[in-house]
């Protein structure tokens, strides 16, 4: 799916997208006003927003990989029980997975590669992302980007927020991001 308004508008209640690429939209996937429905195995890239969750309950994003989206990668607004995991936020300027005005959010297993002056890994509402599960996670911070706010360090985000207690800050060793390329590095080369 590639140029138009919305990718995939979702205002339907149990439906589940799979294994698409989404790209150069103004929203890679609109979910609205909608329940029990699933996002998983896509790739949502240079879209001005990735994927929209706005006044839904129980949505799953899983498997997802989000790249370059210009707004940034996951927008959850409004929303109820939203699971956001196994997802890699790659180079999305503004912000990884950002929430506000929602409830009972989890997010985990992911992968925030972020990149550029002030881009967070997560952003939103301070006391969501309190009450939000946020854990297993895997944070690589170039620059002067953040986890969340000014956090650019575990400890200081975990004692503040009661997050994260299990997640990392190390570089996933992509081959070439920026191009594209998430295949991890290796020592001995690649076929």
């Amino acid at each position: 799916v590639t140029e138009g308004d919305k990718g995939f508008s979702v205002p339907a209640s149990h439906v589940t997208l799979r294994d698409f690429t989404v790209q150069r939209n103004y929203y890679g996937v609109f979910f609205e006003s909608n329940q029990f429905s699933v996002a998983e195995r896509m790739f949502i890239r240079s879209n001005y927003y990735g994927i929209i969750n706005n006044s839904t309950r129980s949505i799953t994003n899983r498997n997802i990989r989000l790249w370059n989206n210009i707004m940034g990668g996951i927008d959850i607004y409004n929303a109820r029980t939203t699971v956001v995991e196994n997802c890699d936020f790659v180079l999305n300027p503004n912000y990884g997975c950002r929430v506000r005005s929602s409830v009972n959010n989890i997010l985990q297993n992911n992968i925030f590669y972020v990149s550029g002056t002030n881009s967070w890994a997560l952003a939103g509402d301070a006391a969501v992302v309190d009450s939000a599960f946020i854990d297993y996670n895997i944070y690589y911070l170039e620059q002067t980007s953040s986890i969340f706010a000014t956090y650019r360090d575990l400890i200081p985000w975990q004692l503040t927020y009661g997050n994260d207690f299990r997640s990392s800050i190390t570089n996933p060793l992509y081959a070439n991001p920026a191009a594209g390329d998430f295949h991890p590095k290796s020592l001995g080369g690649r076929y």
